[in-house]
């Protein structure tokens, strides 16, 4: 995955369409049943979640959607079986770039600040028979010291 960004600018385009700019609320929905049993409530779920139902699915192109901050930020505020949702979207912000500054490494390479980290997107078929979920993940990031961090998250239905 791409590791290009460097501040919480990249998720400013969602004030004015996803998020209520004046209150920081984000937009509730009619509820939508997922195929995976998840209950969308709100457009900030939907559009990670079912971005061709989505008003605000091309917010992010395909490029974008494969920076690591993005992947994070996805599985923060799509959540597991027994999450409970925030209402507003700093939370997420928040959670997001600390995990973001936990996983992942800066450095200056020719006098320029960047993400010295590599992150590598495992598929989880390879790794054990687990029934597909779409916000299953495994998430390698290699750091220049030869520190590898994983992440992995199953999505288990609780019922």
């Amino acid at each position: 995955l791409r590791t290009s960004v460097l501040n919480m600018e990249f998720f400013d385009r969602l004030l004015g369409e996803v998020v209520h700019e004046e209150s920081d609320h984000i937009q509730k929905c009619f509820d939508h049943q997922m195929d995976h049993g998840i209950i969308v409530q709100d457009e900030l779920r939907k559009l990670f979640m079912d971005p061709e139902q989505s008003d605000f699915g091309g917010l992010y192109d395909e490029e974008e959607q494969e920076e690591f901050i993005y992947q994070i930020f996805k599985a923060v505020a799509c959540g597991g079986a027994m999450n409970q949702y925030e209402d507003i979207l700093q939370p997420y912000l928040d959670v997001t770039k600390a995990i973001y500054k936990d996983l992942c490494q800066v450095g200056k390479v020719l006098d320029k600040v960047q993400i010295t980290s590599h992150v590598f997107q495992i598929d989880l078929d390879s790794v054990w028979p687990i029934p597909y979920m779409p916000h299953n993940f495994c998430y390698m990031i290699l750091d220049d010291k030869g520190t590898i961090h994983v992440w992995i998250n199953q999505l288990i239905d609780v019922w």
